[in-house]
């Protein structure tokens, strides 16, 4: 193509100004009467470029291009900007836009008008007929404003009065009004809504930062909404330092929060959310919430991004990590957009990556109102030990789960897991099931009278944790003052929280929470559960997991279910659970053992689905696979009591492991109760109320021991055997639990 073919130019510069004026809508006066405060910063008038791209970084993006790290990308952009087309919707939304986003960004490097005109003509036409987009919609009208937001800043100076308006007004009529956010963008809400995707945080965002100069009440609404509702709200979220949407929607989402804070930031100004290192989550193997495909492309979009924002070579590792291939852009490309060109506005090239896994602690542990921990033995390691337990004070809804008080082991391959599949969200066995406490690994309390009552269109009451106390239970609260009313805030109290571990060696973690008030206050008088993961001096059985429930319900009648998920049907041996994993060249097995407690057992899957039981109905999704089925385990106390402590013990080994199944030894007295095994001994406060004064008991084994002393109050602590002192120990407050190692004896624990 010759690039100064001035009849090449104008045929694109009339093209673009010979669109049907009223195709475009009618005018947007009157629609963005802004309800918000002011924002405290604004777009500077009569300076462009804006969006992504300002005079800050312009120079710098231009010395970056044909660095070697960019080379992929570079190579892409070029083969995009040659792309033929008419810009209308007839396949792909992302095939389409990157050719458009490509055009404009050449113009805006180099000056050549015929990039510039193909742009603004293109553009205009996929703004037509984007209508015409049948999968995902709302997501690709808002990546068509995004784009469009990109060509009018880019392409600025070729704009006529006519363009402005036409861009402007099809991008609030023909896309913004078909939105999900609506026009003005004031639907849904600003905690774990599609508001804090890209409707509003980029695609909103960047087009009322690029119109400003002409239609500044644009920027008004947006940015007022951004600064005085979804910020607020999502730095509450933010503050436990997890996200609250799980492994799948929580990559997605957090990019879209690391483009306001780009954008805002190219603007000469800075979107205040608080960004902790939240992309680390995406390290850990477990299923968190709602999880469908693999989302590799997400974890590279929020890894490369927040290496970009943070200039963190480890990130940039990891973002490598997760997408081996980056010659393909357009194999790349999803709603999270990372683009040839974004990557190349964004991409440091001099930045080289770095081992993301090199110094990462073993133990991670979030806060309110997310609070949970993430452990491991070790990184870089095939065969380490990884446990995740999650105590979520607020339960957000969305595509988080009611799994209040649940645990998931790994070791050499999955072994206790999540169930369930995400298909139509909000829909049958997602609604039924999946997002429901009977896919995870915590407690059922099932009150039969709630058995119609309980549930909620299509979710169903299976025993789980409440769907019924208000709303919030299925939909999340739209503004940050609703969700510190709901019900489902505050749904537990941490009883306690910690753990022992160095760069090089975990030794334990525990969490444990009162959970009564997840739970139905007609089924419920209380619900406490404490989980505790140690790990042993063998290399054969390498952890003990224990977890202890303190369970009184309304009635002897309502029964109590311990579940407990698999990947592979378990195995019943007595009193023992024995779950193994030899998929794909896995060599796991978790033994699970009941003490104090008799219970019935049942193992739910037959590879047509009757793991997804409910109330004699089966919730079968549609896309079950049968040769890969999950498998729910259900243990329930033999006798029907109004209050149970039950008390489980597990340990992880090799499937091919072939010695006798070990037996826990139980330890009791007035305040405590708890086991030993393989050199360690776990005991729970029998109550709820934390422990003081003095405790004591025998020592279970002939040979020191380690010992974890969990539900105790705060202050020193004096350890003696037989009478003798042998250390004092200071438990801090939140804590809740002792540790020390003791001779063989009498053990006494002295509150000082």
């Amino acid at each position: 193509m010759l690039i100064n073919d001035e009849g090449k130019i104008n045929i694109f510069k009339e093209k673009a100004s010979n669109f049907d004026h009223d195709l475009f809508g009618g005018p947007i006066d009157g629609i963005f009467i802004s309800p918000y405060k002011a924002p405290p910063v604004y777009p500077e008038k009569g300076k462009h470029p804006r969006v992504m791209v300002s005079s800050y970084n312009i120079d710098k993006i231009k010395s970056n291009l044909e660095k070697p790290q960019n080379d992929s990308a570079y190579k892409s952009y070029l083969s995009y900007i040659e792309k033929e087309m008419t810009g209308e919707y007839a396949g792909s939304t992302f095939e389409l836009l990157t050719r458009i986003e490509a055009k404009a960004f050449r113009y805006l490097l180099t000056g050549e008008e015929l990039y510039g005109y193909q742009a603004i003509y293109n553009v205009k036409n996929a703004i037509l007929t984007a209508e015409h987009i049948e999968i995902d919609p709302y997501r690709a009208y808002g990546l068509t404003m995004y784009v469009a937001a990109c060509v009018y800043d880019w392409c600025y100076d070729l704009l006529t009065n006519l363009d402005k308006e036409q861009i402007v007004r099809g991008c609030v009529n023909l896309l913004g009004k078909r939105m999900e956010v609506g026009c003005p963008p004031s639907k849904v809400g600003a905690i774990a809504h599609h508001p804090v995707e890209c409707q509003i945080l980029r695609s909103y965002f960047s087009l009322g930062i690029a119109v400003y100069d002409e239609y500044p009440e644009i920027y008004e609404f947006v940015a007022g909404r951004l600064y005085h509702d979804i910020v607020p709200a999502q730095n509450f979220m933010l503050g436990s330092e997890k996200h609250w949407e799980g492994a799948y929607y929580a990559p997605f989402r957090y990019c879209n929060l690391l483009d306001a804070q780009k954008l805002h930031t190219v603007a000469e100004a800075f979107m205040d959310f608080t960004l902790p290192g939240l992309t680390y989550d995406r390290i850990h193997v477990f299923e968190m919430g709602d999880v469908a495909a693999s989302s590799f492309e997400d974890y590279f979009s929020s890894s490369f991004l927040s290496s970009c924002m943070f200039s963190d070579a480890k990130l940039k590792g990891f973002s490598f990590e997760c997408y081996h291939d980056k010659t393909d852009f357009d194999a790349l490309m999803n709603n999270t957009w990372i683009s040839a060109v974004r990557y190349l506005i964004l991409n440091d090239p001099d930045l080289e990556p770095a081992d993301p896994f090199d110094g990462r602690p073993l133990v991670r542990m979030t806060k309110f109102p997310g609070s949970a921990v993430f452990a491991r033995s070790a990184w870089n390691d095939k065969d380490a030990v990884a446990v995740y337990m999650t105590m979520p004070e607020f339960y957000s809804a969305s595509h988080s789960h009611a799994e209040a008080g649940s645990f998931q082991i790994y070791y050499k391959g999955m072994l206790a897991s999540d169930s369930g599949y995400y298909t139509t969200h909000g829909l049958g066995h997602h609604a039924a099931y999946t997002r429901q406490t009977i896919s995870s690994n915590s407690l059922l309390i099932y009150n039969h009278g709630l058995c119609v009552e309980g549930g909620w269109h299509d979710h169903v009451y299976s025993g789980g944790q409440s769907l019924k106390q208000d709303i919030t239970r299925i939909i999340a609260p739209y503004t940050l003052e609703s969700a510190m009313e709901c019900k489902a805030m505050n749904q537990l109290t941490i009883l306690g929280k910690a753990y022992d571990a160095s760069e090089s060696r975990y030794r334990f973690s525990y969490i444990a929470a009162d959970m009564t008030n997840a739970y139905d206050e007609e089924t419920v008088d209380e619900v406490t559960r404490h989980m505790l993961s140690v790990m042993t001096d063998s290399e054969d059985f390498p952890m003990v997991f224990a977890t202890f429930d303190r369970i009184s319900a309304k009635s002897p009648s309502f029964k109590k279910t311990y579940l407990l998920h698999s990947m592979t049907k378990p195995e019943i041996d007595g009193n023992f659970v024995v779950i193994k994993n030899t998929k794909e060249s896995n060599n796991g097995k978790l033994v699970a053992q009941s003490l104090y407690t008799e219970m019935d057992v049942r193992v739910w899957g037959d590879g047509n689905g009757e793991e997804y039981t409910i109330n004699e109905t089966v919730f079968k999704p549609r896309s079950y696979n049968t040769a890969d089925p999950d498998y729910r385990v259900e243990l329930s106390p033999k006798k029907a009591e109004k209050t149970d402590r039950l008390l489980t013990v597990m340990y992880v080994t090799d499937a091919s492991d072939t010695s006798p199944l070990i037996k826990a030894k139980e330890i009791e007295t007035e305040e405590l109760i708890g086991a030993y095994i393989l050199g360690r001994a776990l005991l729970f406060a029998k109550d709820k109320e934390p422990l003081d004064g003095k405790l004591s008991f025998d020592a279970p084994t002939d040979s020191a021991a380690d010992y974890y002393v969990a539900g105790v109050s705060p202050g020193e602590w004096s350890v003696s055997i037989d009478g003798r002192m042998i250390g004092a120990y200071s438990v801090k407050e939140g804590e809740g639990i002792l540790s020390f190692n003791a001779p063989v004896g009498r053990i006494a624990l002295t509150k000082n």
